[in-house]
Parts: C-alpha cells; sequence; structure tokens
C-alpha cells in the first residue's frame, strides 16, 4: 500500500516507474484522484521547486521529476476516462430500462 509521501518522494526522485505503480495502486484502492494529484504529485514537484530555487537541484532533476508527474498523469487521466465511460453505459441502460 503506497503513501502519498512515498509518491512524493518517488516524483521528487523522478522515479518514473514507482510513481505509475504508486498512482495505480492508489486508484486501486479507490483513493480520491484528485488527494493523489495534490498530496503525492504536487506535493513532490512543489518540493523539487523549493530546492531548485536554493540550488540545491538543477534543471535537469526537476525536468525529470516533471516526467516522472507527467507519466503518473496519464495513469490516472486513463481511469478518470475508463471510470467515465463506464459512466455513459450504465446511463444509457438505466435510459433503456434495462439493469443499472
Amino acid at each position: 500500500m503506497a503513501t502519498f509521501q512515498e509518491l512524493s518522494e518517488a516524483i521528487q526522485k523522478g522515479n518514473a516507474t514507482a510513481a505509475k505503480e504508486m498512482t495505480s495502486s492508489m486508484l486501486a484502492e479507490k483513493k480520491s484522484p484528485e488527494d493523489i494529484l495534490t498530496k503525492g504529485l504536487l506535493d513532490g514537484m512543489e518540493k523539487i521547486g523549493r530546492r531548485f530555487k536554493v540550488n540545491e537541484v538543477y534543471i535537469p532533476e526537476v525536468l525529470i521529476a516533471a516526467r516522472a508527474m507527467n507519466q503518473s498523469m496519464e495513469i490516472k487521466a486513463r481511469a478518470r476516462e475508463s471510470r467515465s465511460q463506464a459512466d455513459r453505459k450504465n446511463a444509457f441502460r438505466n435510459c433503456q430500462g434495462g439493469p443499472p
């Protein structure tokens, strides 16, 4: 079970593989996509941004972290898209008088 802190750290380290796995796992655990975004992904980018401001990291590290976040966002977007498709199918069935 991944935590938001672990996801944030994976983003900061630029570990895209771990970040994608954690994002998928959190979505499977029914954690809120908003929480995944704010408490995990954006938190990691905020921290890497602070470190960049004080010259602890440089542009390549920021770009690597951004790439890891972007790949995790793709997982989140695909999950949201599949959920909305399922919702549309259920709405169509309900309109047709079928079982929900």
